[in-house]
């Protein structure tokens, strides 16, 4: 069962599912049943139509897919393999632009959005670790 959570939902399914194959051999193409909410549902579907756990982690991360996922995507067009986040119009999660809007809109806000815009925007990136993570460190 794989859930929600829009771009970064298929991300994370992306990431756990080459992370499974790779550490433990599942693969979820194998799996008797596969099945999603939103963004895990577009990623259940993907699997069973062909695209593999590594195909979909590297669609997500950008790069170039396979051969077989080239020729999947062309047949399934663009639309169900887009992963970037919508555009969000007033700054990132760090950001006064969303406190603004927060408080222009208040009956709109959430908690959570709300605390994200007032804490400072990290400063540390964590490519090292997805570096090191791959490398097997």
């Amino acid at each position: 069962m794989l859930g929600g959570g829009g771009a970064t939902g298929h991300g994370f399914h992306a990431g756990v599912l080459a992370a499974l194959a790779d550490e433990v051999g599942f693969r979820a193409d194998d799996a008797q049943v596969l099945v999603g909410t939103s963004a895990g549902a577009m990623v259940s579907v993907l699997v069973r139509a062909g695209l593999s756990a590594a195909d979909l982690y590297t669609r997500a991360c950008g790069e170039a897919p396979s051969a077989q996922a080239r020729e999947l995507m062309a047949r399934l067009g663009p639309a169900p393999l887009r992963v970037e986040p919508p555009h969000l119009g007033r700054g990132g999660p760090a950001s006064p632009a969303r406190l603004i809007a927060a408080g222009l809109r208040p009956w709109n806000a959430r908690i959570g959005t709300v605390a994200a815009a007032a804490i400072p925007e990290g400063g540390v990136s964590s490519e090292t670790a997805r570096e090191e993570h791959w490398r097997g460190k």
